[in-house]
């Protein structure tokens, strides 16, 4: 019997791994944030949050963190841990739920609000509607007055090209000892095939798009 799900989307299953994986996320992000950012608050500034919220720029052996390199989370990270917890203290969300709870990519995004006074209230709509990052991350560009354009077909090929670029010169850089291997041999013809049918479709929306530019009608 094959795994549950495998050939067919099971919504009750999926509904099932969000829910757990937003409980862990929820509960183990903000978690790790909150234990990281007591340290640096205890270590620094004496416990100080709010001096350490005011002093990060000022603290010549905090910034010398930027230079450890095996310091294994970013001083960015740290910084941004920094304005999350704090964030956190803020608003009067009382307990979170596990699994409705704002992650610590929802407060993230709170974050960006230019409207200090707005957090609150965004905070509490997020949780009662049960937003998405992304969710939040469109109320926070509405409220700051951002106009955000979505994306059309063509940027988004544009950025999957892109992608896919990086991918191939990776590939590229890693062939000779890729090739080394046996297993990956065996997968040369497959990765081939894929190849020639990949350019073969390039090679014709080039064209398409060579007479779009061209201003023409194809």
């Amino acid at each position: 019997m094959g795994a549950p799900g495998a050939r067919e989307v099971d919504p009750e299953l999926l509904d099932a791994a969000v829910s757990q994986l937003n409980a862990i996320y929820v509960r183990r992000g903000l978690q790790t944030a909150r234990e990281l950012v007591a340290v640096l608050v205890e270590t620094f500034w004496n416990g100080s949050l709010e001096r350490a919220l005011t002093g990060t720029d000022r603290h010549a052996t905090f910034q010398a963190l930027r230079g450890r390199g095996d310091l294994q989370v970013g001083y960015a990270t740290l910084v941004r841990m920094l304005r999350v917890v704090a964030l956190l203290h803020r608003l009067q969300l009382g307990e979170q739920d596990e699994e409705e709870g704002l992650s610590f990519s929802h407060l993230a995004e709170l974050l960006r609000l230019k409207d200090r006074d707005r957090e609150q209230e965004l905070a509490e709509q997020a949780v009662a509607e049960k937003w998405s990052v992304r969710d939040l991350r469109a109320a926070v560009q509405a409220a700051n007055g951002e106009v955000v354009v979505p994306k059309g077909p063509l940027r988004t090929l544009h950025t999957g090209l892109k992608r896919s670029t990086r991918v191939v010169q990776q590939a590229i850089d890693d062939a000779r000892a890729l090739l080394d291997d046996p297993e990956e041999r065996a997968a040369a013809d497959d990765v081939l095939s894929e190849l020639d049918a990949l350019v073969a479709r390039c090679a014709e929306l080039r064209e398409i798009l060579e007479v779009a530019a061209e201003g023409g009608t194809g």
